[in-house]
């Protein structure tokens, strides 16, 4: 039972055990798709983890500003997908300015966002990791290295991926991050795709992870020949 989108990754713990199939932990799928929660699992397991606090009112988010006074901030949705009410905000006024316009507003999957994650911006080259899971051993499928543009407080644009087919001993080290990051996150089964931040100062940062393969951007004829296997087809071999 594999989760096609995000949408299903809590349906697909469910169904998992209701049907006796291996899969993820129904306990622990909040882990795997709240960005909050996510964060304080790394903690717990000791994980090194982007700082984050989930905040559900102006007063609250005024305060984790002015406490942190670290700029820029990034705000967002704390289960939504695609960059959907993503913002890197500059100042206290601009952030509470974007809180208010996330907050309550419909994500992309149809519900309303009861709260708003304030994470810290991690600046360094960000990664992706793609994985598969059997009893709790995590396998590396292919990993790539994005470049980007920033375009002011809107972020960066993604400008080009490369597969890293050949990961330097430091490439080798994000490997083991990810890995570490699936084993807090409580992931047992299946693909997984994960996205992580390479810094400078704090070394490879969690940005956030889905218990599904990655996302339809890639078209599946290049995947295919890039890769020479679908992601799916390995997580059920």
């Amino acid at each position: 039972m594999i989760a096609g989108s995000e949408l299903g990754v809590e349906y697909a713990d469910l169904l998992s055990e209701r049907l006796c199939l291996p899969g993820n932990p129904s306990r622990s799928s909040r882990n795997r798709r709240d960005k909050f929660l996510m964060t304080r699992a790394l903690e717990n397991a000791r994980v090194p983890a982007i700082r984050a606090q989930a905040v559900e009112s102006e007063e609250e988010c005024r305060a984790v500003l002015r406490a942190w006074n670290r700029y820029p901030i990034v705000l967002k949705p704390l289960d939504g997908a695609a960059s959907q009410g993503v913002h890197f905000c500059d100042t206290e006024e601009d952030a509470l300015e974007k809180f208010r316009g996330i907050l309550h507003a419909y994500n992309v999957f149809g519900s309303t966002n009861q709260s708003v994650l304030v994470q810290q911006f991690a600046r360094g080259t960000e990664y992706i990791v793609n994985t598969v899971s059997r009893h709790g051993e995590h396998v590396l499928t292919d990993m790539w290295r994005y470049s980007k543009i920033p375009i002011g407080n809107l972020g960066n644009a993604y400008n080009y991926a490369t597969l890293v087919r050949h990961p330097s001993e430091h490439e080798k080290k994000i490997i083991d991050y990810a890995f570490s990051v699936l084993t807090a996150l409580d992931f047992k089964f299946g693909p997984s795709h994960t996205e992580i931040m390479d810094t400078p100062e704090d070394g490879p940062l969690l940005i956030e992870t889905g218990a599904r393969p990655m996302g339809g951007y890639f078209p599946p004829e290049v995947l295919e020949r890039a890769l020479g296997h679908y992601i799916v087809d390995l997580a059920l071999s």
